[in-house]
């Protein structure tokens, strides 16, 4: 997770500790970094949103839908092509190719 702070970047991990003393900011800018997560702890929950009622029903059918292999299997290609490097020679249609011949082995 990266923190912004006006006089530069630091880099620091879900559990608080950073990124061995290679950001641009001073070990003085503790408290400020400490005050920053903790306000972004605590953000989600300073909202008074409220979900609608089509919205609502929507996901109760949702959490319910038993999807088929086909489905699976589309899902499983959309991610995969979702989180390829960004490259004009990856292309949907050659990640589902590539799954096509993906074979998995098991250790015994």
């Amino acid at each position: 997770m990266r923190w912004s702070l006006p006089r530069g970047e630091l880099v620091a991990d879900d559990d608080g500790s950073y990124d061995g003393g290679q950001s641009t900011v001073g070990s003085s800018d503790s408290a400020e970094i400490q005050e920053l997560m903790i306000m972004a702890a605590r953000k989600q929950f300073q909202s008074n949103l409220t979900t609608s009622a089509g919205l609502k029903r929507a996901l109760d059918e949702a959490r319910s839908k038993i999807f088929t292999e086909a489905e699976l299997r589309e899902q499983r290609i959309s991610f995969a092509y979702g989180n390829a490097m960004d490259s004009e020679l990856i292309t949907k249609e050659s990640v589902r190719e590539a799954a096509q011949n993906m074979r998995l082995i098991r250790q015994s």
